[in-house]
């Protein structure tokens, strides 16, 4: 899967492929993948030199909250868990469930222009 992102050439600027994980000045993301049951999980981790929570993403979601996002927050960057471990492994690991809201990200006019002017890269990029 990264090698075909890098080889397409759709790596936004200062992100580079590195270890087997995405990596800018701000944060890594660590991406594992089985197919039996089909599920991934994406972890960022930020930085030495920024401050903030490392989060860990599942997909598919496991069933949260009505119209909410289910993920876990780590403060101990150090403490990466192995891949799909248990909820119960990951809270022995200090990981903290958390769910996101969607109003909590209020899509104003600033961020869909964003999200418009990431969509035309992405799409200039692929056309390539």
């Amino acid at each position: 899967m990264l090698t075909g992102i890098q080889k397409r050439s759709l790596l936004p600027p200062g992100i580079e492929i590195r270890d087997g994980a995405f990596r800018s000045s701000l944060s890594e993301l660590k991406i594992s993948y089985r197919s039996d049951p089909f599920s991934f999980e994406i972890f960022s981790l930020p930085s030495n030199e920024v401050e903030g929570p490392a989060l860990l993403f599942r997909f598919p979601l496991p069933p949260g909250r009505p119209n909410s996002v289910m993920y876990f927050e780590s403060s101990k960057q150090q403490v990466l868990p192995a891949p799909f471990s248990t909820t119960e492994q990951l809270a022995a690991t200090g990981w903290t469930i958390r769910n996101w809201s969607g109003g909590a990200l209020p899509l104003d006019e600033a961020s869909v222009r964003e999200l418009q002017e990431n969509d035309a890269w992405l799409r200039s990029q692929i056309q390539k």
